[in-house]
């Protein structure tokens, strides 16, 4: 159940099955989903990305960070490392602030210094661009970004939609009960078809599903391709 509404919308714009008349098409045209609940924690975040990779993932999607500074723990470090093991594709999002510390994973996934070299790294760190293939104005920047995919439709907030496109619960959940930390509920909800599935988010927390899902398409026309040739790949030709 997801009373938050957050992950509904990333899931969507990952795997989002397209032909079909609903809503949008995920970037990943229908890929399948593994969906895991984690609170966050250190141990529950390493369990999940153990559970994911033990249960055949192609890629991880982590539409999630700590603070800048923040030291990862080991047993976050080790499940990273037993995922890049595995060979899965490991995508996180930058932070939601033109800081160059990402916070983690996306500091694990791309190192200081290391974001311009398209072999370093053991995965992607993910920053959000707007419209006009700008770094939105709140998106992380420097040398532990990997790449850049759509957050927002205009980070200025001065037209257009207020977000990005994507699917939202059927009950009211915290984005619209501003239970999440904002001073008021978000008014982020949108009707399209009569449907009142959806929300317009914005954040790099929407650009990152977009990689992951490019990052399983890629494995899936290239079942044999290691994963860090696939990490390489997107970079070269984003």
């Amino acid at each position: 159940l997801d009373t938050n509404g957050h992950g509904t919308h990333v899931a969507s714009l990952a795997c989002g099955a397209g032909n079909n008349g609903v809503g949008l098409a995920g970037a990943g045209l229908g890929c399948q989903l593994l969906v895991i609940k984690s609170d966050f924690s250190d141990s529950s975040v390493a369990a999940s990305i153990v559970w994911a990779v033990d249960h055949k993932a192609d890629a991880i999607n982590m539409s999630f960070g700590t603070d800048p500074g923040a030291t990862p723990s080991l047993p976050v470090l080790n499940a990273i490392d037993y995922a890049v093991a595995h060979g899965v594709v490991l995508v996180s999002a930058a932070a939601d602030r033109p800081i160059e510390d990402q916070g983690y994973p996306a500091s694990i996934l791309q190192p200081t210094g290391t974001g311009p070299d398209l072999n370093a790294g053991s995965g992607l760190s993910v920053t959000a661009a707007d419209f006009l293939d700008r770094r939105a104005p709140f998106a992380g920047r420097g040398t532990q970004v990997s790449l850049a995919a759509y957050g927002t439709y205009d980070g200025n907030d001065n037209d257009g939609p207020p977000g990005i496109f994507g699917a939202f619960t059927t009950a009211l959940n915290a984005f619209d009960t501003g239970t999440l930390g904002q001073t008021r509920p978000c008014r982020c909800r949108t009707v399209f078809g009569a449907d009142a599935r959806y929300a317009y988010l914005q954040g790099t927390s929407m650009a990152a599903p977009m990689v992951a899902a490019a990052a399983a398409l890629v494995r899936h026309l290239n079942p044999d391709m290691p994963a860090a040739e696939i990490v390489r790949l997107l970079k070269q030709t984003a």
